[in-house]
């Protein structure tokens, strides 16, 4: 997606390292799991309540936010394998 504007966001290092090997790991980028995710939370189908996300303050930790994401790609990757076996 080369005319695509480039976005930037805060994250830690070690967060950033696990999500890249996790999304590798499910035969994705780390971009296209994060379009997916942005796509499907504008379009309604997940709502920032289910994330439990608080707001941080400047050095605060992110680690509420990954579990919760770890949660939904789970149960996205839940509903691939269902929808493939069916």
């Amino acid at each position: 997606m080369p005319q695509t504007p480039r976005q930037t966001f805060r994250i830690e290092e070690y967060l950033w390292r696990k999500f890249k090997d996790k999304c590798k790991r499910k035969g994705y980028s780390a971009s296209e799991v994060l379009r997916a995710f942005i796509r499907q939370f504008v379009a309604g189908k997940i709502k920032i309540e289910d994330l439990k996300v608080q707001r941080s303050k400047r050095g605060e930790k992110l680690g509420d936010f990954w579990t919760a994401f770890e949660e939904w790609l789970k149960n996205q990757n839940n509903k691939d394998n269902k929808n493939f076996n069916s």
